[in-house]
């Protein structure tokens, strides 16, 4: 009667026993043994869990009908799961997949966008496809092989072939490579040729070239600085409204107009940008908003804001602190989102 206990707490104790955890191993293992069923089994358990490898593996296996119905589809499937999850292989064969239009329709923007994935990750095989698209004149190729040497993701950086693939986009109207190429220009301190790019791609629309382009004519143009300013602020482009704000409060390149100034450094505030925050706060708590007395909780308000980035902001709330009551610390944090969502200004305009 003992001998059948302990035999039977043996049994149990190896019934309780977990199963060891199936690992991608496992799963390559049966594969090279060709023991599909396993190797299905322990790549979809896997898949299903995330696993990115295992994901390009049971899309490998529909890719090729290895014991799988060949199926584009669902190697599509399979191989997106595993690129969104950052799988090299996976992004440089979704690529060929949207290239060839194998499982999906024919999209060159979106073999594109994987080939760039998997070359920034140092893939050869999605670099080598890249160059071959741009050296036929692809001017969206051009421009993503010339910004990999220009930042060095995904190969050596190498500002000359930058030059030389952005160079050709350029001319053929590429605006982010009309952009991308002016900011070496003018990092090599080329900037009269920096400007011609920055005209080109600003009359495109671009924001930032149009920003670029005011901050380069702002020492001697101020008045082109600020046409170029005004074209970048109407665009929503923070900084330029910030720096704008500034030309319109000095009355530089423009006639003073301290109404406007002060809504544009709201719009850009609003928008996020720290340094007009700590301008507002800073306008506030000493008083110079169209003659108007200081206003404390508006001042810690937006330095509140600032705060989050900004040192000057956290030193400037310290100040301001000591000089609220706990009443007017809380009137000044109800009103934070109406000063972000721009419904305060009004009061004040």
């Amino acid at each position: 009667m003992h001998r059948l206990c302990a035999v039977l707490l043996v049994i149990l104790s190896t019934l309780a026993r977990p199963a060891p955890a199936l690992e991608f191993k496992d799963g390559l293992d049966a594969y090279r043994r060709q023991d599909w069923s396993t190797a299905i089994k322990v790549f979809t358990l896997l898949a299903e869990r995330g696993d990115a490898r295992s994901q390009f593996a049971l899309a490998m296996m529909h890719d090729r009908g290895e014991g799988l119905a060949n199926d584009d589809r669902k190697a599509l499937e399979w191989y997106t799961k595993s690129a969104e999850g950052g799988y090299a292989k996976a992004q440089l064969n979704l690529g060929f997949m949207y290239e060839r239009g194998e499982g999906v329709a024919k999209d060159a923007e979106q073999s594109l966008h994987w080939f760039r994935e998997a070359a920034t990750q140092g893939n050869p095989e999605a670099l080598a496809r890249l160059t071959e698209r741009a050296g036929s004149g692809d001017p969206d190729a051009q421009f993503v092989v010339g910004s990999m040497h220009g930042t060095g993701r995904g190969v050596e950086k190498n500002v000359e072939a930058a030059r030389k693939w952005l160079g050709k986009a350029a001319k053929a109207g590429h605006v982010k490579s009309q952009y991308n190429l002016a900011v070496l220009l003018e990092e090599a301190g080329e900037e009269d040729q920096a400007r011609q790019w920055y005209k080109k791609a600003a009359a495109q629309g671009h924001a930032k070239a149009a920003y670029n382009l005011g901050l380069l004519y702002l020492q001697e143009e101020p008045a082109a600085a600020v046409r170029y300013l005004e074209e970048a602020a109407k665009q929503g482009h923070a900084a330029a409204q910030f720096q704008l704000a500034l030309l319109f409060d000095e009355g530089r390149g423009v006639s003073a107009d301290h109404g406007k100034a002060r809504k544009l450094f709201e719009s850009a505030a609003r928008a996020g940008y720290a340094p007009a925050q700590v301008n507002l706060g800073s306008r506030y708590a000493r008083g110079e908003n169209a003659g108007a007395p200081p206003d404390l909780v508006r001042a810690y308000a937006w330095f509140t804001i600032a705060a989050r980035s900004e040192e000057a902001a956290r030193k400037n709330l310290k100040l301001i602190e000591s000089r609220l009551q706990p009443g007017q610390i809380d009137a000044a944090r109800a009103l934070l989102p109406r000063l972000l969502d721009g419904s305060a200004v009004a009061e004040d305009s």
